[in-house]
């Protein structure tokens, strides 16, 4: 399956309507920088990602990138359209509205299936993955690894688990389960449960109770203490009063302030930092967003200046920085809960009527703190979380704790030992209590550790497949590096799986003879980005063949010599699938229009572009004469002049495919020659150039004459064309039509195949596919 054509009405850089039509075959497409060749990447990949394009994921293009999708120009009353056609009728097309939602439709063409990381490569993406960290590495890879499925069910685990324990608040359980421990500790020392229990059937046996196992013993506790409170209210009001005052310095308000006060400031020594960091996050990450690939950027975090290969381990550091101050703000929040609970319980006890006398009595410093407490907005304080006017409530209250136990010096008949078996038994309670939720805890978190062993197995089956998959990849990663960079003293190249992390990718390679732990500690930026390009086009190799190869301006980083050595991958490794490749490299297309079979690819040139209600627009022929024919009637100097420049550049190409004998010049004397010296060695040469009649080979003298009337062109009104205004019309057509004739003479009108597509070493000749035409080089 080949796409044949991919429309784009109103979309990026499309104006009502911008056209590619394939053939059916693989395309080349040429466009100078700001033409609209990336609106055709950004419609499949569009198509492709559900409706996003990586390059447009910032604060300006909206939240469905609504703002960054249409044309500048749409009509109010148009959607803007995507629509793709492939063989045997098959077709996809996306509507967008103006708040970019998209309506989808399809007709056996899946392109919502496809996988955007082995169909579409851009050159910014080529070069950021040999500069990604180990961990980009790895998420780069991982859909090209088909292992992205898998990734996904770990990550769903892992969130799974995170989920559960938030859900069951574990972590409030086990905060409860320790300051419940805490109270044991500081009442009766320590204590196993078989010790508690003992102490509970102790109490049990003191009031005439038997005794009980662990599952009966919060109800008997529940039991004995209904019993103490009734005998509390037919005590007396001196006993009552007793054991309620004598409760007011158990309540712990003390040690939960200075546990607060502690919690308080570890976090305050980090809430600071992170405040500012986040205030920095908004002055940093515009900056970021637009910066230039310097070696050394600002971090939007923290705002220091790292090396920009290693931002991304920095952000992870100032994550993890991040992750404690969470911690300490979480431990904060423990703490001033309690206390809230703390004095909560004072404030209520203080209502009862049994203490109204003695408030009365109380003096200056202890009414003082009866009024503070009294009127503390307990309610507002606890729902805006600030712990602030609660730190050091101890000392606030000191006074009226000190009374309370003043007032219980004098002991009532029996009322120490209500209060005490009282105090007792709460402390009891809570840690009875507290069996049923560790137990309740242990088996949440049995679940969470069975969750977390699945996503386990699942991250170590990505290992080993990973691995598995790696080890063959090298091997074509080898063979595509060979192919681009035949000779070269890079050897060995290998993607490894990091033993210290599950989620890292890295290559090694040797350099002239030495293991290399990264290519960046030696490589080019050309070598870095041939290596990158070879990765991707390895893995993009083990794609779907029905899925098409989208290359956005991947040469550009690459001189000549390796550019040209790009035609022999594409040939060579993906004969089975279809390649769309965009470029800017005039001289690269040149050289692919002559290196490719004309059967599998067509070539396709964009015009500049006017303005976004023209759009997008696509010249008649991809050599570049009909641009200048319609220059002729207003500019025929410049005609001429394109004329001129389109043939230096073909002739160059194909005098190198012709082999010709040219003499030697010095310096770069042979880069510069000019289409006359490949057209006056042809004709010098010209009984090299055949063509078939009959059974025999006669002299191509009909081409020969077509190549001596351009090259009479070039010298007479092309020369004028560059150097003079002194052309006319006529002249300027004349020139054009000649040098477009003289460039057809080597393409075969019955094959349509160039004269150099077999080489028949043995005769040392070159020739058209069906024999035709021929040439023979010395």
């Amino acid at each position: 399956m080949t796409l044949t054509r991919i429309e784009l009405n109103w979309f990026r850089g499309a104006g009502a309507s911008g056209v590619l039509e394939t053939e059916g075959r693989s395309v080349l497409v040429f466009g100078r920088n700001g033409s609209g060749k990336s609106s055709f990447v950004d419609g499949v990949e569009y198509a492709i990602r559900h409706g996003r394009i990586g390059h447009l994921e910032h604060e300006y293009s909206g939240r469905k990138q609504e703002k960054g999708v249409p044309n500048t120009h749409k009509p109010r009353d148009v959607n803007h359209r995507l629509y793709f056609e492939a063989s045997g009728g098959k077709s996809y097309e996306v509507i967008i509205d103006a708040k970019g939602n998209a309506t989808r439709t399809g007709n056996g063409l899946p392109m919502a299936d496809w996988n955007y990381a082995s169909v579409v490569l851009r050159q910014d993406e080529v070069s950021a993955f040999i500069h990604s960290t180990k961990k980009d590495k790895y998420s780069a890879l991982l859909p090209l690894l088909g292992l992205m499925s898998l990734e996904t069910a770990a990550e769903n685990l892992r969130q799974l688990a995170k989920f559960i324990l938030e859900d069951q608040k574990v972590a409030e359980a086990k905060h409860g389960l320790d300051l419940a421990k805490a109270a044991l500790l500081e009442h009766m020392g320590r204590l196993d449960d078989n010790g508690v229990l003992d102490r509970v059937n102790h109490q049990l046996a003191r009031h005439g109770r038997t005794p009980v196992g662990r599952d009966a013993a919060a109800l008997a506790l529940l039991g004995i203490e209904k019993d103490l409170k009734e005998k509390l209210k037919v005590s007396g009001d001196d006993s009552r009063r007793y054991v309620l005052l004598r409760s007011f310095p158990g309540l712990g308000i003390g040690e939960g302030d200075a546990r607060l006060q502690t919690a308080h400031s570890a976090f305050a020594e980090t809430a600071t930092e992170a405040l500012d960091a986040q205030l920095r996050i908004h002055e940093a990450a515009e900056r970021l967003l637009a910066a230039s690939p310097n070696d050394v950027m600002e971090c939007p975090v923290c705002g220091q200046a790292v090396a920009r290969v290693s931002i991304q381990e920095h952000l992870a550091a100032e994550g993890n920085r991040l992750e404690e101050a969470r911690k300490r703000r979480a431990d904060r929040d423990a703490r001033f809960a309690e206390v809230c609970e703390q004095l909560q319980e004072l404030r209520a006890k203080l209502k009862d009527e049994v203490i109204a006398e003695w408030k009365a009595g109380l003096r200056n410093e202890e009414q003082a703190a009866l009024e503070w407490i009294v009127s503390l907005q307990l309610g507002a304080v606890r729902a805006k979380g600030d712990a602030a006017p609660l730190i050091g409530c101890s000392s606030r209250i000191k006074h009226l704790i000190n009374a309370a136990a003043v007032a219980t010096a004098i002991e009532p008949p029996g009322a120490a030992q209500l209060a005490s078996d009282l105090e007792e038994i709460a402390v009891l309670n809570k840690i009875v209590i507290g069996w049923s939720t560790e137990a309740d805890v242990n088996r949440v978190e049995s679940v969470v550790a069975y969750v977390r062993a699945c996503e386990s197995a699942v991250r170590n089956e990505i290992v080993t497949r990973a691995q598995a998959t790696i080890r063959e990849i090298s091997v074509d990663v080898q063979a595509v590096w060979s192919i681009l960079r035949p000779g070269s003293k890079i050897e060995n190249i290998e993607l490894e799986m990091p033993e210290a992390t599950d989620k890292a990718i890295d290559i090694r390679l040797k350099f002239h003879g030495v293991e290399q732990e990264s290519p960046r500690l030696t490589l080019s930026e050309g070598n870095r980005n041939s290596l990158g390009l070879s990765i991707f086009l390895s893995m993009a190799k083990r794609a779907d063949p029905a899925w098409p190869l989208v290359l956005d301006d991947v040469v550009v980083s690459l001189d000549r010599e390796h550019r040209g050595m790009i035609a022999d991958v594409l040939t060579k490794l993906f004969v089975d699938r279809q390649v769309i490749v965009f470029t800017h490299d005039r001289d690269w297309f040149a050289d692919l229009r002559q290196q490719l079979d004309a059967r599998n690819w067509c070539f396709k040139r964009l015009l500049p572009y006017s303005s976004p209600d023209l759009g997008l627009r696509f010249a008649d022929s991809p050599s570049g004469f009909s641009d200048a024919r319609t220059l002729a009637s207003s500019r025929p100097d410049s005609a001429a002049n394109d004329a001129r420049k389109i043939m230096d550049v073909e002739m160059a190409v194909i005098g190198e495919k012709l082999r010709l004998r040219l003499p030697f010049r010095r310096a770069d004397g042979n880069d510069r020659r000019g289409a006359h010296d490949f057209l006056e060695r042809i004709v010098g040469d010209r009984k090299c150039l055949e063509v078939k009649d009959g059974a025999t080979y006669i002299e191509n003298k009909e081409g020969i004459e077509a190549i001596r009337r351009a090259d009479q062109l070039l010298t007479t009104c092309g020369n004028r064309g560059s150097h003079t205004f002194d052309v006319v019309e006529a002249e300027a057509l004349q020139i054009v039509d000649t040098c477009e004739a003289a460039l057809s003479v080597f393409e075969c009108a019955v094959c349509h195949t160039s004269i150099w597509h077999t080489n028949i070493e043995d005769d040392n000749r070159l020739r058209c596919d069906c024999g035709r035409m021929r040439w023979k080089y010395r």
